[in-house]
C-alpha cells in the first residue's frame, strides 16, 4: 500500500496543488512555461481522448480514462487499478455506472439520486481539466528544453524538495521526500503526448522508496464513441 500512497501523492496531491495559483502567479521565468500552458489550452479543446497512468516499474496500467464530448457533456469510461481491487465506472452522459471486480453487477445512479453528476466543458472532471498537465510550478528550481527527432521537445523540470513537500501533510504518513522530477512531451504540433513523475522517498523503516509513473494522451479527436468498460467478473460470468 506504500507504493500506491506516493502514487496518489504524486499524480493527485502534486496535481491538485499545481493548479491553486497558476493563473495568478507569474511564471514566465520557469523555462518554456509558455509551452506547457498552450499544451493545456489545446488539451482542453480537444472533443475526446485517452488518458493512460503506466507505473514504469512493472509496466502495468493503473489508470485508464477514455473520454468524449457529446456537445457539452462529457461521457467517459474509467478503470482505476491498485493492489486491493479495480474499480471501473462508466458515464453515458444521463446515467453513472460503476463496479468492482469483486462485485458481480453494476450500480447505476441518474439524477434523481444525491450522487449523480454530470461534467461539462465548463464543469470540468479533474482528468479534462488542464492541472492534468500537472507541473507543480510554486515548485520548479530548474528545467531543461530536449528536442525530439518528430520536432517536438521533451521538457524536464527538477524541483525545491522542502516546498514541493509542506504542501501534503499526507506525506508524513509515508516518508521524507528526497527526490522529486516531471518531464513533459510536446510534439511538433504543441500538444502534451506523455508527462512522466518521478521520486524517492526515505519511508519510515529508513528505506528507500521511488515511484516512476508515465500519464500518456493518445487517441486525441479521435474517439468515437465512448463504450462501458468490461469487468473481470463480467469476462468469467456463465
Amino acid at each position: 500500500m506504500k507504493k500506491n500512497c506516493l502514487y496518489i501523492f504524486i499524480i493527485v496531491c502534486v496535481l491538485t496543488f499545481s493548479g491553486c495559483s497558476m493563473f495568478s502567479a507569474d511564471y514566465s521565468n520557469i523555462v518554456a512555461y509558455d509551452k506547457i500552458e498552450t499544451a493545456r489550452d489545446l488539451y482542453t479543446a480537444l472533443d475526446g481522448g485517452r488518458l493512460t497512468i503506466v507505473d514504469n516499474s512493472s509496466g502495468a496500467i493503473t489508470q485508464d480514462f477514455i473520454f468524449k464530448y457529446e456537445g457539452d457533456v462529457l461521457t467517459y469510461s474509467y478503470v482505476v487499478v491498485d493492489e486491493n481491487e479495480i474499480y471501473y465506472e462508466f458515464h453515458n452522459g444521463s446515467e453513472i455506472n460503476y463496479t468492482t471486480d469483486h462485485d458481480t453487477e453494476w450500480t447505476a445512479l441518474d439524477a434523481t439520486s444525491e450522487q449523480y453528476y454530470v461534467k461539462t466543458r465548463t464543469d470540468r472532471h479533474p482528468l479534462t481539466d488542464r492541472t492534468a498537465i500537472s507541473i507543480n510550478a510554486d515548485s520548479i528550481v530548474s528545467g531543461t528544453v530536449t528536442e525530439n527527432a518528430d520536432g517536438g521537445i521533451t521538457v524536464t523540470y527538477d524541483y525545491d524538495i522542502d516546498k514541493l513537500a509542506s504542501y501534503a501533510t499526507a506525506l508524513e504518513s509515508v516518508g521524507t521526500l528526497t527526490g522529486f522530477t516531471t518531464s513533459v512531451e510536446i510534439n511538433g504540433e504543441g500538444y502534451c503526448t506523455a508527462l512522466t513523475q518521478t521520486g524517492t522517498f526515505i519511508g519510515a523503516d529508513g528505506n528507500e522508496l521511488a515511484v516512476d509513473y508515465t500519464m500518456t494522451i493518445t487517441e486525441m479527436n479521435e474517439v468515437a464513441k465512448v463504450t462501458r468498460p468490461i469487468a473481470t467478473w463480467e469476462n468469467t460470468a456463465e
